[in-house]
C-alpha cells in the first residue's frame, strides 16, 4: 500500500489547493485534517455532504466533480485567533467614532483594522508619547493605563497579519542572490542615559548609521561589479522613526535600497505616515519580533535590552539567522561603558545592554572595548567597523550563486558591455 507523506507545517504558503490536496493523508476520508500555515493561520478540510457546509461562509469545496456527495472535501481557512487585526470587521462598531461604547474591544496587544477606502486605523492604549507621532487620545480624562490612542494612515503603505507573503513577495522582492540585513539595539536613549553613559546627542544614532554605511559599502564593493550587477540587497528594520530603527531607514533612502519595516499595533503609532515606506504588522509583539527575524539573513546587534536577548536571539537560533554583536554605545562612551546589566530597588537584574552581557558572558572574537574610544573616529571604532562588514560579507557569501560569490574576480568596467 503506498504510504501517504506527512504534511509539513513549513509547506509553502504558494502552494496550490492542488499541492495541499496531494499532500494530505487519506485518512482524510474519515473526517477531517488540519495544518497550520506560514503565515499562522489554520488550514482546515473535512468531508460530508452538500447540506452539511454548502450553507457556510467562507467555505470551499475542492473536488465538485465528485459524484458522491460523502466524498466531497470542502476546504476553510482560520485566521489567527484572539487577534488584534480584523478583515471583517464587527459592523455594529465604528473605529472612527468617538463614542467609546461604539469603538471594538481594545486589548493589551492594541488594534488594528483596514476601512473601506484603504485607510488603516489603529488603536493602542497607555503610550502617552504616540501623541507626538500623530495619535489623537479619545478619553484624556481617564487614567493613564486605561487611556486610548488612535492613529489614522493614509499614506503608509501597511500589510496585515496575514498578509505576511505579500509583503515580502512586493517590497523584498523573489529574485536571486537577494541578501536581507538589518541593524537593532535602542530606539531611543533619555538624556539621563546618554548623560551616564557619556554619549553625546544622537552620537549613538549617527555611529550606527556609520557602520550600517561601511557595511553596506563592503558588500557591494566585494558581492557587485562597476555596473551594480551581482549582489541584491535588502534592508529591513524595527519600524519606529526613532533611533537605531530611524538610522537603518536613513540609510535605506540615502542608498535607495528596497526596504520593509516591521511593527505591531501597540509599535505602529510611533511609524510615521510616510508614503515612501512599507511595513508588515504582526499581530502582537511577539509575531511582530519572530517575522522580522524569520525575514532577514544577517543582523546586527549594538544593544537593546531584555528583547534582544530573549527574543532576537532564540528566533535566530530557531530560523539559522547570523546574528553579529557590536557594542556601539560602550564603543563610542566617554565615561566607562555600558553596563550590561543594572539592579533596580526591588533587586531586579534587568538588561540594560544586550550587545555587551554578549560580548562580556559568552566568549567571542575580540572587540577590543577595554579602551573606550572618544571619537568615533579613532582606530577602534575603525577596527569594530571593519570586523561588523567583514562578518556580513561572511555570511551573505555563501547565499549568493558562485558566479556573484566571486563577482570582484570578473569586474566588467563601465566601457564593456
Amino acid at each position: 500500500m503506498e504510504t501517504t507523506q506527512e504534511h509539513s507545517p513549513q509547506m509553502d504558503m504558494n502552494a496550490t489547493i492542488h499541492d495541499l490536496l496531494r499532500e494530505i493523508p487519506d485518512t482524510l476520508e474519515q473526517g477531517c485534517f488540519a495544518t497550520r500555515l506560514p503565515d499562522g493561520s489554520v488550514a482546515m478540510m473535512v468531508t460530508g455532504n452538500d447540506t452539511e457546509f454548502n450553507a457556510l461562509e467562507n467555505v470551499r469545496l475542492l473536488n465538485p466533480e465528485e459524484e458522491d456527495p460523502k466524498r466531497h472535501i470542502y476546504l476553510r481557512i482560520f485566521s489567527h485567533r484572539n487577534t488584534t487585526w480584523v478583515n471583517n470587521p464587527d459592523k455594529t462598531k465604528d473605529p472612527l467614532s468617538n463614542d467609546l461604547s461604539k469603538l471594538p474591544n481594545i486589548g493589551k496587544d492594541g488594534y488594528l483594522e483596514r476601512l473601506p477606502d484603504g485607510r488603516v486605523v489603529c488603536f493602542s492604549k497607555g503610550e502617552k508619547k504616540v501623541m507626538e507621532y500623530g495619535s489623537e487620545c479619545l478619553n484624556p480624562t481617564a487614567p493613564e493605563a486605561e487611556q486610548i490612542y488612535r492613529k489614522i494612515f493614509s499614506k503608509l503603505k501597511i500589510y496585515l497579519p496575514n498578509e505576511y507573503e505579500r509583503a515580502i513577495k512586493e517590497v523584498l522582492g523573489e529574485e536571486p542572490d537577494r541578501f536581507i540585513m538589518s541593524i537593532n539595539g535602542y530606539s531611543s536613549l533619555k538624556v539621563k542615559e546618554r548623560t551616564d553613559w557619556g554619549l553625546g546627542a544622537d552620537e549613538y544614532e549617527a555611529g550606527c548609521e556609520d557602520l550600517l554605511y561601511a557595511t553596506i559599502a563592503g558588500l557591494r564593493k566585494r558581492f557587485m561589479n562597476l555596473n551594480g550587477k551581482g549582489l541584491n540587497l535588502k534592508l529591513v528594520d524595527g519600524g519606529s522613526s526613532m533611533g537605531v530603527d530611524l538610522a537603518l531607514i536613513n540609510v535605506a533612502k540615502t542608498h535607495e535600497i528596497p526596504s520593509l519595516s516591521f511593527s505591531c499595533p501597540q509599535w505602529l503609532m510611533y511609524v510615521n505616515d510616510d508614503a515612501t515606506r512599507s511595513v508588515f504588522v504582526g499581530k502582537d509583539s511577539d509575531e511582530y519580533a519572530d517575522r522580522y527575524i524569520q525575514t532577514l539573513d544577517f543582523l546586527i546587534t549594538t544593544g537593546g535590552r531584555a528583547q534582544a536577548l530573549k527574543h532576537d536571539v532564540y528566533a535566530a537560533v530557531l530560523y539559522g539567522k547570523r546574528i553579529h554583536f557590536i557594542d556601539v554605545a560602550s564603543a563610542l562612551s566617554r565615561n566607562k561603558g555600558v553596563p550590561a546589566t543594572s539592579v533596580g530597588a526591588d533587586g531586579t537584574v534587568n538588561v540594560e545592554n544586550a550587545a555587551a552581557a554578549m560580548l562580556k558572558y559568552i566568549t567571542f572574537a575580540s572587540q577590543g572595548l577595554s579602551n573606550r574610544a572618544n571619537d568615533p573616529l579613532a582606530e577602534e571604532w575603525e577596527t569594530l567597523v571593519q570586523e561588523t562588514s567583514a562578518r556580513a560579507i561572511e555570511a551573505c557569501g555563501p547565499m549568493l550563486s558562485a558566479k556573484n560569490r566571486f563577482i570582484r574576480e570578473r569586474r566588467k568596467t563601465s566601457q564593456e558591455n
